[in-house]
């Protein structure tokens, strides 16, 4: 304005409440209660839906869109330049200050790290969260993703120390950890920020069930790379399955029609009393109800064939189960395009189906550490989850029921369960202080000793950092040790922890 006035002779008037508008707008934004107010809210509004919804901006040039809005709103619909340039930048400025007001208050966290290559244009990608406690609730806030040079451990310290600076401050006073996948560039880049690494237990469970595991036993990986074959084979001709599936469907409606016409026809002529007919027909009703709830609990309704991600283990699970669902159309239309050696034998079937039953039980534990809320004390109980999950199936007879294959498979995981999902000290600390875990794990002695170890930790000279972190949070922990005291008999030393940590 003062440009425009010197050089050009133009006076532009200032709005009064230009300076707080976007404070305003983003103290708004979280209710859903008020409508924009003016055109300058609207296309921010809209740009954070866009980014929410993870849309194109170019959405808002469509026929369809613009119709909407000028049915419905009384302001202009912005072009996608403006969305994302102007309304972007004021959104994305809007954002960050929130989160840099809410990290302030944190003393300790957790970057989260992971860089791929995208297949377009072969672009290497980084991207960094942070998770932290803030008002006793565990929050997930992403603060950076974007393009890098290359994944070398010296290239992603320099783009970390810029994300951690930029929304951190106070950084050098804090307490940070990183957690990030197996990578040899991953753990270096952990020695060269000097944070304290914890390994991403998902990407350990991939490691478990593949490269320690399935990749060692030829007949699985044979097994798996013929699955792979078919849904390669079939990948163009999808309608051939849904026709035999279709096809299939009827067959079995007619078989069950069939059943219905001969159980009738049987009790026509037969002289028990209605009441006996009425039981033996509720008995059968019983029956078919048990035997489509059993037909039920096998299958995963999978209407497509999913295909093997050699960097997701859960991919093959995916695989094997749109497989088995769909393994009579498959089998059919194999036979229709010629490819009779790819057809799945029945021991094929039978060792397919054992691998699912055996990789559904870590399905469960990847969804839990996956979650929004994990916690290092989870890592003792999945542990356990493993070592069940390994054991032998017996049959009625109490004879082992797994194939040598399963056998093998069971062997190496088990083998392996102690390389990769470690219980460190620092998992042990955690359950100390988590008393869901704790007596199911550690003895009250060692609960006491690792206690005792973490308060000289603490009182060392060169710990200053830790006393800034203990300070802070102390306030959270302190109500817990106090609880458990007299459970855990370490009085003597979660007092000394406890003044020591207020101090």
């Amino acid at each position: 304005m003062t440009h425009a006035s010197q050089k050009h002779k133009r006076d532009f008037q200032r709005e009064p409440t230009a300076s707080s508008k976007l404070t305003d707008w983003l103290a708004k934004s979280d209710s859903t209660s008020q409508s924009a107010g003016n055109q300058f809210q609207f296309n921010r509004d809209l740009a954070l839906f866009i980014c929410r919804d993870l849309l194109s901006f170019h959405a808002v040039e469509k026929c369809g869109f613009r119709t909407f809005c000028a049915k419905n709103t009384a302001f202009s619909c912005p072009t996608a330049m403006t969305v994302a340039t102007t309304a972007l930048v004021d959104v994305y400025s809007a954002v960050k200050g929130k989160v840099k007001d809410l990290l302030s208050s944190i003393h300790a966290i957790t970057l989260m790290m992971d860089g791929w290559t995208d297949k377009y244009r072969c672009h290497p990608y980084f991207a960094v969260r942070a998770s932290c406690i803030h008002d006793w609730a565990f929050k997930v806030l992403t603060l950076s993703m974007q393009p890098v040079e290359s994944h070398t451990a010296q290239n992603l310290s320099r783009c970390v120390k810029e994300v951690v600076a930029g929304f951190m401050p106070h950084h050098k006073r804090m307490l940070i950890f990183n957690t990030t996948d197996g990578a040899s560039n991953m753990k270096l880049l952990s020695k060269v920020l000097g944070h304290d690494r914890v390994d991403c237990t998902a990407h350990c469970l991939h490691l478990l069930l593949t490269v320690d595991s399935l990749d060692k036993i030829p007949e699985l990986t044979t097994l798996l790379q013929k699955c792979k074959d078919v849904i390669n084979a079939l990948h163009f001709k999808g309608h051939l399955i849904t026709a035999m599936h279709d096809i299939s469907k009827d067959m079995k409606m007619f078989d069950r029609v069939n059943v219905h016409i001969e159980t009738l026809a049987e009790d026509e002529y037969s002289p028990a009393s209605e009441d006996c007919c009425d039981d033996e027909s509720e008995t059968d009703n019983n029956d078919t109800l048990q035997s489509a709830s059993a037909s039920h609990a096998t299958s995963s309704g999978n209407q497509t064939l999913k295909m093997l991600v050699c960097t997701r283990w859960n991919s093959s699970l995916m695989m094997i189960e749109s497989i088995l669902d769909l393994q009579s159309s498959v089998n059919e239309a194999l036979k229709k395009i010629g490819k009779f050696d790819l057809c799945l034998t029945q021991e094929d079937i039978c060792i397919l189906n054992e691998l699912r039953t055996f990789l559904g039980h870590f399905k469960s534990l990847t969804m839990l550490v996956s979650e929004c809320n994990p916690n290092l004390s989870l890592l003792p109980l999945l542990r356990t989850r493993i070592l069940k999950a390994c054991e032998r199936s017996v049959d009625e007879f109490g004879q082992c029921s797994d194939s040598p294959a399963i056998i093998r498979l069971k062997k190496l995981v088990l083998s392996a369960t102690d390389k990769r999902i470690k219980v460190s000290e620092l998992v042990k600390l955690t359950c100390c202080f988590d008393p869901a875990v704790r007596n199911a794990v550690l003895s009250s002695g060692e609960c006491n000793q690792l206690l005792q170890d973490a308060y000289h930790n603490l009182t060392k000279e060169n710990s200053a950092v830790c006393h800034i972190f203990a300070g802070a949070t102390i306030a959270n922990v302190k109500q817990t040790v106090s609880m458990e005291e007299e459970e855990l008999d370490i009085e003597v030393s979660a007092k000394k922890l406890r003044t020591s940590l207020l101090r």
